[in-house]
Formats: C-alpha cells, sequence, structure tokens
C-alpha cells in the first residue's frame, strides 16, 4: 500500500532513453507471450485501491499483451538493454528483450507468403518435434502454417525461438486440429458459439494482463480466429465496421433496435469504456458477450463493485438482484451508444 516514490518514477523515464529512438529499427517477432508496458518494468502502478475500480487489476502499466508469434518493429533499447520499445500492429510499448527475437529480411519474406494457423483454443501447449515447451498459445494466436490439414488431424506450425544471438530461428510443432485450424474459421454463428464457449469463465485482466482478457482483448481474441483483424480499444473497435449511433433514447427502445436490427453473433454493442458482443435474445431479453470486471454498488453514499471478473453472458441488465446496485447512471441497456456491425446488413 505504499506508493511509488519520485525517483522511482524519475528512474524508469531516464531508463526509457528515448532520445535513442530510432537506433535499432529492427523487425521483430514474440517468442512467448508478453507483456506490452507503458514504461520498462514489471512492476505495477496502482491508483488508490481503497477506491471503487481501483488498485487489482487497473495496473496503468499495462498497454496490452503480445502473443507467441506476433511481428514486431523495434524501435530502440532501454537505458539498461534490458527492454525493447517496440510497436505491434495496434499499439506501441515496452517488451522483456528476452521475450523477442529479430527476423532477417529472408525468413520475413518467407513468413509473409507461408499460410496462417489460428488457434481456437486456450492454454495449448506448444512443444516443437524435440519435446521441449515453447509457449502456452490461446485463442487470437496466429502461426505459420507448414504442413498438414484439417483431414491428417494435425498441423505442422512453425515456432519461433530465439537463438544465442537473439535472431528468430523457425521451429517445428504439431497441433492437433480440434485445437488450430488451417487458415480462419469460416465466419458463421455456430463457430461464433464454440470459440465463445471455450472463452466463458476466463478471468478478467486489465490490458490482458496475466494473460487474462478484459472487454477489448476478448472481442480482439474472438474474432481474430475469424481472419478478422480489429483495434484494441473498445471506442477503435466500435468504428472499426459500420457503427449506427443510438440518440437519445430510453435503455427499452435500444433494446427493441437491438432486436429488429442487429444479427446475433456479428454486432458489436459499446458502452463508454465497455465493448460487447450481441448474441441475440433469449426468452425475449437481448443478450451479449463480455469480460466484464464488476457491477456498480453503493452502500450508505460509498461507491464500490460487485466483482463478477470473468468473461461471461449476461442481458443488458446484470446486476439485478443485487444488493445495493447503483443505478445512479442505468442498467448497461441505458448506456447504450450504438451497435456496430461487422457484417454487411444486406
Amino acid at each position: 500500500m505504499r506508493p511509488h516514490s519520485r525517483q522511482w518514477m524519475e528512474a524508469l523515464l531516464v531508463n526509457c532513453a528515448m532520445e535513442e529512438w530510432g537506433n535499432v529499427n529492427r523487425k521483430a517477432v514474440a517468442c512467448v507471450d508478453t507483456d506490452l508496458r507503458a514504461l520498462p518494468t514489471n512492476r505495477p502502478f496502482f491508483r488508490d485501491p481503497s477506491s471503487a475500480g481501483e488498485g487489482f487489476p487497473f495496473d496503468y502499466l499495462q498497454n496490452s499483451r503480445v502473443k507467441a508469434g506476433e511481428p514486431l518493429f523495434t524501435g530502440h533499447f532501454s537505458r539498461d538493454r534490458a527492454w525493447a520499445f517496440v510497436e505491434t500492429g495496434y499499439a506501441s510499448g515496452w517488451v522483456d528483450v528476452r521475450d523477442i527475437a529479430f527476423v532477417d529480411e529472408t525468413l520475413a519474406e518467407k513468413w509473409m507468403d507461408l499460410p496462417q494457423a489460428f488457434v481456437i483454443d486456450d492454454g495449448v501447449q506448444v512443444m516443437d518435434l524435440q519435446g521441449l515447451s515453447r509457449f502456452s498459445a490461446k485463442i487470437g494466436t496466429v502461426l505459420p502454417l507448414l504442413a498438414g490439414g484439417i483431414f491428417s488431424g494435425s498441423l505442422t506450425v512453425g515456432v519461433p525461438v530465439r537463438d544465442i544471438e537473439g535472431m528468430v530461428v523457425l521451429k517445428e510443432a504439431s497441433l492437433s486440429t480440434d485445437k488450430v485450424s488451417p487458415g480462419p474459421l469460416e465466419l458463421n454463428q455456430w463457430n461464433i458459439a464454440a470459440v465463445i464457449n471455450r472463452m466463458l469463465g476466463t478471468p478478467y485482466g486489465w490490458g490482458d494482463s496475466l494473460g487474462n482478457r478484459d472487454c477489448s482483448g476478448a472481442v480482439r481474441d474472438l474474432f481474430t480466429v475469424f481472419g478478422i483483424w480489429l483495434p484494441r480499444n473498445s471506442a477503435a473497435q466500435a468504428r472499426a465496421f459500420p457503427f449506427v449511433a443510438f440518440e437519445e433514447e430510453s435503455g427499452e427502445e435500444k433494446q427493441m433496435r437491438l432486436i429488429s436490427g442487429a444479427i446475433p453473433f456479428t454486432t458489436l454493442l459499446r458502452v463508454p469504456g465497455h465493448i460487447m458482443v450481441y448474441l441475440g435474445t433469449f426468452r425475449g431479453e437481448p443478450c451479449v458477450f463480455h469480460s466484464l470486471w464488476g457491477i456498480r454498488t453503493a452502500r450508505d453514499g460509498i461507491e464500490g463493485r460487485h466483482v463478477i471478473g470473468s468473461a461471461v453472458i449476461t442481458t443488458l441488465r446484470p446486476g439485478e438482484g443485487v444488493e445495493d446496485l447503483d443505478l445512479s447512471r442505468g442498467y448497461l441497456s441505458d448506456r447504450l451508444e450504438g451497435m456496430t456491425l461487422i457484417t454487411d446488413p444486406r
């Protein structure tokens, strides 16, 4: 509960050595899942944990999490050479240099020409053909496909490994076709439902910390499996495809618009700071899939949280029946800003 010192922050800023940016400028790849940090440290930065919605897991230095096999652009190293400042396709930040390796142009061109394998389950142990476990892959991981097909029962994928000189060596691993797909899955409701079913109950993780997922991380991983690239944060995801804004309407009116105009499983719903996947209706109630930390409560004028902390399916009125539920801002249905149509409604 002790606050960080000013000296701690100043030392981190010095270690950033941002004046060195551009001195490396090399292509790289993540060899394991690794955190993308706002400053070159694994130590967390929390605000006052006694405040509602603060403290664990809301580490303000956690940008996101990079998956094994993701391409990176390395700009420069920290002053102590322990961290690399990288850019991904959706964010930038610091990664542990031990978790990445540089890629020469020959391998980069080969990699880009190869077909892709999409991991469709969590906790997939990737073991090379020599029997060494390299990392645990999760839904949304994409690796180069070297051989095999859906009818063979297994696929041979490329596994990036860091050699002693910090360069990528592409090893081979065999994965079952019930864990990995040769190319993106066909985008249909049954396949989306199957992947969601594998994600249900996984813990909430701000910025995908500890290998978990926040709301936008869950949505991004889900649709990556289908070859659909989404940005990293909820606001950008909502604007990545045609967005239908809701006017000043009641929650009931918004729900009726959803039922009549949204496409189940391929429509995103946004409230400020949060995003969900619309699944259709159950017993007349619109239902959504989302990774949710908690629901606001209030007792004796003090704000709190009823913690859910996982990927769940709920209505747009989660928390009905929760003691001390705070409805000063309304339900999710009341705060809906609009819907994003990932598929063409025509």
